[in-house]
């Protein structure tokens, strides 16, 4: 079955400059991530937090994704966020992998 989620949690950890780009403008872009077709199409919010246990250190809205392509890599997407201060925590019924949550 697919999944369709609207938000996406990622452990992130936030001295990891490659899993992270500051754009600049208000805007983010985070590292490659393997996450299903549907997945990166539907969500509309992404939140990167050090552990589950921490609230998101860099959250906001969707505004582009790529799915790139390497070598043994497949399914890895990047995405472009705009950024809020507003303060996320992991979802409090998480089920998902130790590095991603689908919400």
């Amino acid at each position: 079955m697919s999944k369709s989620p609207t938000q996406i949690h990622f452990v992130c950890r936030q001295h990891r400059a490659s899993d992270f780009t500051d754009n600049g403008d208000g805007t983010f872009t985070t590292g490659l991530w393997r996450v299903c077709a549907s997945a990166a199409n539907s969500v509309q919010t992404i939140s990167l937090h050090d552990t589950k246990r921490d609230t998101a250190w860099a959250h906001g809205d969707v505004l582009g994704r790529e799915l790139v392509q390497s070598s043994g890599a497949r399914n890895r997407y990047a995405f472009t966020v705009r950024k809020s201060n507003a303060d996320v925590s992991w979802p409090a019924a998480a089920t998902g992998s130790s590095e991603k949550e689908y919400v």
